[in-house]
């Protein structure tokens, strides 16, 4: 892949970073910049996806996603005056809802991942709605879900199906009706999936899988946003950027992504 640099910057995201040391939930190291080849993928739904499906990778690696049901989808003024987001209509996942199917090379080779999305959420809907599911299907993936069975936003991975799941899992469902961004990171020299909310840490599990195990040499896609590699709702909601990273970021890149990535 060719290389792409991207510089985190100071500013209220920093602030941020500096509060939650402040409340003991990450440390307060120097400003964090991301190295060269660090973003994989980045879609900010701009351009003529609606006509084409195609999902443009802002990163220019060429890992552009596809937009399936496209005529179900509709695009939406974004959190920012001068940004478009992708609303996805929900349904059963046999209905013709809207989603967006993922590249197959994006987890090649891969082992530590960020994955990092601004959505907001419907509310509605039905429990397990995904705000992405990366990895091949019921027994490889690593998902996101604004609300499970219980109601709590959560995070999972596994290479050996649900009976085999690390899970992060918060107290309550991801905020309905407004902005927010959900990121999960898999740091495997730590063997660690978090999740965060907003920057803020919710929750985090031990695991052993990294990002290339989620697929298997017969995969054909890396994934989805907005749709479950099970028989469960479509996400229901808008989504104004997603972004993948090769790395582990840390606690306060994490925090700065609030502010910043989704606004470059």
């Amino acid at each position: 892949m060719r290389a792409h640099t991207v510089r985190l910057r100071q500013g209220t995201a920093a602030v941020a970073a500096a509060t939650l040391a402040a409340a003991g939930l990450v440390a307060a190291p120097a400003h964090a910049t991301l190295t060269e080849g660090q973003l994989l993928v980045h879609y900010d739904f701009s351009g003529d996806l609606l006509s084409d499906g195609v999902v443009i990778d802002r990163t220019g690696h060429g890992l552009n996603g596809s937009l399936v049901n496209k005529n179900t989808a509709a695009l939406v003024p974004g959190e920012a005056a001068d940004d478009s987001a992708l609303a996805l209509p929900g349904g059963a996942p046999s209905s013709t809802g809207a989603y967006v199917e993922l590249p197959k090379p994006l987890l090649d080779g891969t082992t530590d991942l960020t994955v990092s999305t601004r959505v907001r959420w419907d509310g509605t809907g039905g429990s397990w709605q995904r705000l992405f599911d990366l990895g091949e299907n019921t027994t490889r993936y690593l998902f996101a879900t604004p609300g499970n069975g219980d109601g709590n936003l959560r995070a999972s991975i596994t290479t050996n199906g649900p009976g085999g799941e690390t899970k992060a899992t918060g107290y309550s469902a991801m905020p309905a009706n407004d902005w927010k961004t959900v990121t999960v990171t898999l740091d495997t020299g730590q063997h660690r999936l978090s999740l965060y909310l907003d920057g803020a840490l919710v929750d985090a599990g031990s695991t052993d899988v990294t990002g290339a195990q989620l697929l298997s040499g017969a995969a054909t896609r890396a994934g989805y946003i907005g749709k479950s590699q099970y028989p469960d709702p479509l996400l229901k909601g808008d989504v104004d950027d997603f972004q993948v990273y090769d790395t582990a970021l840390s606690a306060a890149q994490v925090a700065e992504l609030v502010g910043e990535m989704f606004r470059l």
